[in-house]
């Protein structure tokens, strides 16, 4: 309680006290200092063992894992190991019961022809694995559910000879077609246009004139053929009465009068013929047109069996009998052409639909005027809802699709004539739709969902030359904006084989689709299209609150579709997060995509995908060589990838597209 005065001496008792109390504090301070590091020290040992814990755990999970893939990887090579050892039995049994070997299929014979044949006709189509794989099989079930079973098949290898022996029937739809020699030339592929594949056409042409020659009638169909109705009955009726031989025609437009089934009106020699399909009547006109074409072979071996019958037709002296639709040949051959608006190809069908337009009734569709890709061919097959694909196809992934937001065209668009500014406005068109597709596909790319690829519309068709108004030369009957086709604005090849090359931070994954059509497929579950949940964005964001990134609970609107709000522009995590709830939903649809979504939180994953969109991406194609003399491109890209859309025109037409609602 002294109070001690400025300058006044401490007392000694005071000084050693203090001095005391200076080092009780310093002991504590060091003890407090020794027992921090004794405790960091045993939190660091903890930490150590902890971690060890978990590398052991991980080692041990790991070596599962490996165990468990070796374990796979085993009762695989079995399970492999098991159907040869039971494909090998079957083929020594087809061999040991006489049914000629060469993996089931007999020799081409009178008698085979005559146990499958129908009204004294056979159709006939000649093939490899490769292409049967894709198509025949198609084909083959087409013609089963239309109770059309008078085919056979000219098994070109071995594959395909199995798989048609294995069919459960006590005949085999088949007979070999082997190439004479090595076994190697069994089962090499044919690939269009090289030696093997034009050898093989004219080969075709001499096993037909050999069973036109045995008293058949014999309707050849290539295997990219969809039958929609038994083609027997029309081959027999009215329409070829007054022909031995009809062919089809690589026609786009028809000069019939609407609801005319019958054949081609005003056709000449120079009409471009296809051999994909024709008929050929058992008749002396039949017998002596094969006769004809098949003596061309040796003359024409380097090119195939098509080029040696337009040279037949055109080198032959004719009389155009109008009356009647056909040509009269030298040796009392007359050739009637298929009208292509009953025997349709790829560009009859899709782009004009002159069956349609004109009234009759479709008999069938051969897939020309179409990418020549196996991958391009099929894909417009599922467009079309002509492809059979298994039932897990329409059943086993998680789906998302979406609704576009379209730009419109001028009301008097389809009477433009100039065709480069079709082709501008299309292109611009084309733009606003793939900046909506960018982001779909990304949402499909986060969420792992398989996407039913959005409806698009084309306002200029695509193909390998240059169009008239945007239409192949000879089309007057298309009207923009059409339905787009995959293979009009994406790559098909490309598409169907990338594998699983889009690499984020949590790994590799594949870009699973479907064709835009799917869900009007009647294969494609109705439960599915019912219950499926239409994502709307709001007005507002996710925000930062806790939670707060949640789809609300669907609710069936006034038209009976389930609606779920979701917040906007949401990136990367807040859209897992916001439709973490919906996972179970088999059919997820979006709405006003650029709203909905904003960007990737993963670099890497964008990165990846970007390089994907980019190359799948497909070209418009073309303009020809006036217009790339003025600088013009030949194909102009259709840039999915938003920072590489960038369009400019040499001769720029100035046409103006409005942006869509969107």
């Amino acid at each position: 309680g002294t109070v001690q005065k400025e300058g006044q001496a401490q007392p000694q008792g005071l000084e050693s006290k203090a001095a005391g109390q200076a080092d009780k504090s310093e002991n504590a301070r060091r003890v407090e200092e020794v027992m921090k590091a004794d405790e960091a020290k045993k939190a660091e040992a903890a930490k150590k063992a902890e971690e060890a814990k978990k590398a052991e755990e991980s080692k041990k999970a790991e070596e599962s894992k490996k165990a468990e893939e070796a374990k796979k990887a085993q009762e695989a090579k079995k399970a492999e190991e098991a159907k040869k050892a039971e494909e090998a039995k079957k083929a020594a049994e087809a061999k040991k019961s006489g049914s000629g070997g060469g993996g089931g299929c007999r020799d081409l014979s009178k008698e085979l022809v005559a146990s499958f044949a129908k009204d004294n006709t056979i159709m006939l189509t000649v093939c490899d694995w490769r292409i049967f794989e894709t198509f025949g099989i198609n084909w083959m079930k087409h013609l089963n559910a239309l109770g059309a079973n008078y085919w056979l098949v000219g098994a070109t290898d071995r594959q395909t000879s199995e798989f048609l022996s294995s069919q459960g029937q006590d005949k085999h739809p088949c007979f070999k077609f082997f190439e004479e020699g090595a076994e190697a030339k069994m089962s090499k592929e044919y690939r269009y246009g090289d030696d093997h594949y034009r050898a093989a056409t004219w080969r075709k042409v001499v096993v037909v004139q050999k069973i036109v020659d045995w008293g058949f009638n014999v309707l050849h169909s290539d295997v990219d053929v969809v039958w929609f109705r038994d083609p027997l009955p029309y081959f027999h009726g009215p329409a070829l009465s007054e022909v031995d031989v009809a062919v089809s025609t690589d026609l786009i437009s028809t000069n019939n009068a609407k609801g005319d089934e019958g054949l081609e009106v005003g056709i000449h020699q120079s009409v471009n013929v296809n051999t994909g399909i024709y008929y050929v009547k058992s008749t002396p006109g039949g017998r002596q047109f094969m006769s004809k074409w098949a003596a061309l072979r040796e003359q024409m071996s380097h090119d195939n069996d098509q080029v040696g019958l337009y040279r037949y037709l055109r080198g032959t002296a004719a009389d155009l009998e109008l009356s009647k639709r056909r040509l009269s040949m030298a040796g009392g051959v007359h050739v009637g052409m298929l009208s292509v608006s009953v025997m349709l190809n790829g560009y009859s069908y899709f782009i004009p639909r002159l069956h349609e337009t004109q009234g009759v009734k479709k008999l069938g569709i051969h897939m020309t005027w179409l990418p020549l890709s196996r991958e391009g061919k099929f894909h417009r097959m599922r467009d079309g809802g002509l492809y059979h694909d298994p039932p897990a196809y329409y059943t086993d992934p998680m789906f998302i699709t979406a609704d576009l937001d379209f730009p419109s065209a001028p009301p008097d668009y389809n009477g433009w004539k100039d065709t480069e500014a079709m082709i501008q406005f299309h292109l611009k068109a084309m733009d606003k739709q793939l900046v909506q597709v960018y982001k779909v596909m990304a949402v499909a790319t986060i969420l792992n969902r398989t996407l039913i690829l959005p409806k698009m519309r084309c306002f200029c068709y695509k193909n390998w030359f240059m169009m008239e108004q945007c239409r192949i030369p000879g089309d007057h009957t298309t009207q923009f904006p059409l339905e787009c086709a995959l293979d009009q604005w994406l790559r098909p090849k490309v598409l169907y084989n990338y594998g699983p090359n889009i690499v984020g931070a949590d790994g590799a994954r594949s870009f699973g689709f479907r064709e835009h059509s799917l869900m009007e497929n009647p294969r494609f579950p109705a439960d599915y299209v019912k219950k499926q949940v239409v994502l709307v964005p709001g007005e507002k964001g996710c925000g930062g609150q806790q939670g707060a990134c949640r789809a609300s609970q669907p609710r069936a609107d006034d038209k009976g579709v389930l609606v779920a709000q979701v917040p906007r522009t949401m990136r990367q995590k807040q859209l897992l997060e916001a439709l973490a709830q919906l996972k179970d939903v088999k059919v997820l649809r979006l709405r006003k995509p650029l709203r909905l979504f904003d960007d990737f939180d993963d670099p890497k994953l964008k990165q990846s995908f970007e390089a994907f969109v980019d190359k799948v991406a497909g070209n418009w194609c073309c303009r020809d060589k006036p217009f790339i003399a003025k600088g013009m491109r030949e194909k102009e890209k259709l840039a999915i990838v938003p920072k590489v859309n960038v369009r400019s025109f040499v001769g720029d037409k100035n046409v103006s597209v409005p942006d869509p609602q969107w």
